[in-house]
């Protein structure tokens, strides 16, 4: 649990729903004066909605710094208990797939986070789980949830449908692109390549290439959920 010090009534409305009566907390976020003016120098966004992405960031420091843990952005479905992640490049059609997967599969999937999941790894498991948060994108698409992560598709546009296990770190990392929320300073850098080469390890990756139709859920769904990838 986090403990979360706001000044707009923007960043309390979104985090209202995942509240908690808890006295105890694992770390407290307050935006200064200076975190909201510089998290995006360059941008004239209303200084409410800068103080907003100020605790994000700070939140996303202080996973990685004492968490092992990182901010995600791809939209991520829970699924039989476990939790998948679906990363693109911007503009390739992550949120539209996941939207396809819950039409294909019903009741039987649920979103986590349509936008930007936390990720924790918990080294005495090795586990990675993935983690719901308020930042769930503009149609607040998520729950308050966790899951043990069980997949990372990146998807890519494709003719047809096709999806298989990716082996090769260096071409995950150049397709997700962006995708992550890198770190800022050398030491955070450091930690960061580590969790990311311990999740390519211990989590399976899959490149989907894909078209925006039902069928791309359906190869994902044989593929990915079922393990059947060609």
């Amino acid at each position: 649990d986090i403990k979360i010090g706001c000044r707009y009534a923007y960043s309390y409305k979104m985090l209202e729903p995942y509240r908690t009566e808890t006295e105890k907390f694992d770390f407290e976020v307050y935006p200064t004066d200076e975190d909201i003016l510089t998290v995006d120098p360059e941008s004239d966004a209303p200084v409410w909605y800068k103080e907003n992405l100020a605790v994000l960031k700070l939140i996303s420091n202080k996973l990685i710094d004492c968490y092992d843990g990182f901010l995600f952005h791809c939209s991520s479905l829970l699924y039989e208990g476990g939790g998948y992640a679906f990363a693109a490049k911007s503009g390739t059609g992550k949120s539209t797939h996941a939207r396809l997967l819950n039409e294909l599969l019903g009741d039987k999937i649920s979103y986590i986070n349509d936008d930007k999941p936390f990720v924790r790894y918990f080294k005495d498991k090795g586990v990675f789980k993935i983690y719901g948060n308020p930042w769930n994108g503009k149609h607040n698409l998520g729950e308050n949830v966790s899951a043990p992560l069980k997949g990372v598709v990146i998807l890519t546009r494709g003719e047809k449908d096709e999806v298989k296990r990716e082996k090769d770190l260096f071409r995950v990392l150049s397709c997700l692109g962006n995708q992550i929320l890198y770190p800022e300073n050398e030491e955070q850098a450091e930690k960061f390549l580590e969790l990311v080469n311990l999740l390519f390890e211990n989590v399976p990756f899959y490149l989907l290439k894909c078209t925006k139709n039902i069928s791309a859920a359906e190869e994902t769904y044989r593929g990915v959920l079922r393990g059947e990838e060609k």
